[in-house]
């Protein structure tokens, strides 16, 4: 809760036809999202200013509008920029939070489900928060924090980027106790010249660790030199993984379509979660948990009790089929990571629907034919890519030899082909870029199965 003068204050604006003593309780940038006594948040969106919504925001409820346009008949805070003061009064408020714990988390792969999974896992100790969506950005992360309850003993944070120096304010705003930083991969390459380019800004997350430990994939190994050049002293980086020099490492034991057992610290754990890619996420759980003072028997209780994140290996059914949605986001190592997951079974005929991978840049073609290389070797039969980028994937697949394979322009026209050709009992697995939306398919599918 603050008063509009306390926020005022906080964000260098001027107070104008509301009462500074007014008190308000959260900041939404959502109009539909208001609360009776929130306060309105009007940022410039893709195609329009939010002030457009200020009056349904008020008629919901909301008690004031921070603005940077002028608007008068509106209770408003007015500044300069509405972002820039969003960032500002979340730094305040990070400052005011002195005995809590901060854990960030970053990289191309697994950011989401590794923070979820922390959230879960620690919920059984702790009083946590950790943002309900991906909220990663520069107008998620200052949310995230101004959503922090003032009683909460530990926020978890998902730092992202698809530009470059995106990621150094974020870290700059959390000032975090713990990092996570996940698999770097080949992501956004649109806007990044190399790999090393996209490592180096994920590294601006170790510039403003406190002294504690941080956490890297070791696949990360070859980018050492960029993070010892950005890491404060204190911080210690300890590398999690398969390999036997990890400092934590996982042994898969016994896997199936549905499940997966692996070890680690000397002890058995069993999953609906397949895949090394969930693994390796909680690999990363385990060790933020377990040195947060939690037992190591505790954090694999809460691992095995995780319900999953929403399109990210989730299953589901649709009348006769079982679908595996995974279509929160690709990019061509998450796409391995599925490929390699999803392990064929002589009685259940399993369908891949895989869309464009996005903002890849000039290697997108390449790396697209990757994956359709990646499909035939992982000994899979029925493919189906949408879009248009996913093209490529299916030429590989059919140059490799591939024969069921099929390619479509849009989801409708994949839709009204699946619905003729799927069978009760089949398996149907969905990947692609979020801007696909490729999750609309199950909705086709359910309106032609009502």
């Amino acid at each position: 809760m603050w008063t509009v003068r306390e926020i005022a204050e906080m964000v260098q604006g001027e107070i104008r036809e509301v009462r500074p003593e007014v008190t308000v309780r959260l900041p939404r940038i959502s109009s539909k999202e208001i609360q009776p006594g929130d306060l309105f948040v009007a940022l410039q969106g893709e195609h329009t200013h939010g002030i457009t919504y200020a009056e349904e925001a008020l008629k919901r409820g909301a008690l004031a509008v921070l603005t940077d346009r002028d608007q008068p008949g509106l209770p408003r805070i007015l500044v300069k920029d509405s972002l820039e003061a969003l960032a500002r009064w979340a730094q305040a408020y990070r400052t005011s939070l002195e005995s809590i714990k901060v854990v960030t988390i970053t990289g191309s792969v697994g950011k989401t489900t590794t923070k979820d999974l922390l959230v879960f896992v620690l919920q059984a100790r702790f009083r946590v928060f950790g943002a309900p969506k991906s909220f990663n950005n520069q107008i998620g992360v200052p949310l995230t924090l101004l959503h922090t309850p003032c009683r909460a003993e530990v926020v978890v944070l998902e730092l992202g980027t698809n530009h470059p120096g995106e990621i150094e304010p974020l870290a700059r705003l959390a000032q975090p106790h713990l990092g996570i930083l996940t698999k770097i991969g080949r992501s956004h390459l649109e806007f990044f010249p190399s790999m090393e380019a996209i490592a180096s800004e994920k590294a601006q997350m170790l510039r403003h660790l406190t002294p504690g430990p941080v956490w890297i994939h070791e696949a990360n190994r070859r980018f050492s030199q960029i993070f010892e050049r950005v890491t404060r002293p204190g911080v210690s980086i300890r590398w999690y993984g398969w390999s036997e020099d990890a400092d934590i490492r996982a042994m898969v034991v016994d896997e199936s379509l549905r499940q997966m057992t692996w070890r680690v610290d000397g002890q058995e754990v069993t999953t609906p979660q397949r895949g090394k890619g969930f693994i390796e996420n909680a690999l990363a759980v385990f060790a933020v948990a377990t040195s947060l003072g939690m037992s190591p028997q505790e954090v694999i209780h809460r691992i095995e009790s995780f319900p999953g994140t929403p399109m990210r290996m989730e299953w589901l059914r649709i009348g006769p089929w079982e679908i595996l949605n995974d279509a929160y986001n690709a990019n061509p190592e998450s796409m391995k990571n599925l490929l390699e997951a999803v392990k064929e079974d002589e009685k259940t005929r399993i369908i891949f629907v895989l869309g464009d991978m996005l903002e890849l840049g000039p290697k997108s073609e390449a790396l697209h034919r990757e994956v359709g290389e990646v499909f035939v070797t992982q000994g899979h039969r029925y493919l189906i890519t949408v879009g248009e980028q996913s093209r490529a994937i299916a030429e590989a697949a059919r140059e490799k030899g591939l024969h069921e394979v099929w390619h479509f322009p849009s989801l409708d026209e994949a839709a009204q082909f699946l619905q003729t050709f799927l069978k009760p009992g089949d398996l149907l697995v969905l990947k692609a870029s979020r801007r696909m939306a490729l999750e609309r398919l199950l909705e086709m599918l359910k309106m032609e199965e009502a």
